[in-house]
């Protein structure tokens, strides 16, 4: 009939008549409960950091541009458009 073997007994009856998968469901409702303080204590430990990342006071990147080229050629745009609106 059944060529393979279950490894699934969850649908079956323990002594006292309750079905397996009530019995295990109850163990892991019971060590999420129990586990509940640590993961609260923990997401409040990560809520402070996050806060104070966003306290800290930002410094901005100093950029330093050393393009000779680029700063001859700004230079002399600005001169064009000085001489240009003061005419």
């Amino acid at each position: 009939m059944a060529s393979q073997k279950t490894t699934n007994f969850e649908a079956c009856r323990d002594l006292s008549g309750r079905r397996l998968k009530t019995v295990n469901d109850a163990k892991r409702i019971a060590d999420f409960k129990s586990k509940e303080p640590e993961r609260k204590r923990k997401q409040q430990e990560n809520l402070k950091a996050k806060i104070e990342e966003g306290l800290k006071e930002f410094e901005p990147k100093k950029i330093r541009f050393d393009d000779v080229e680029f700063e001859k050629d700004h230079e002399k745009v600005r001169e064009d458009v000085k001489d240009t609106v003061s005419k």
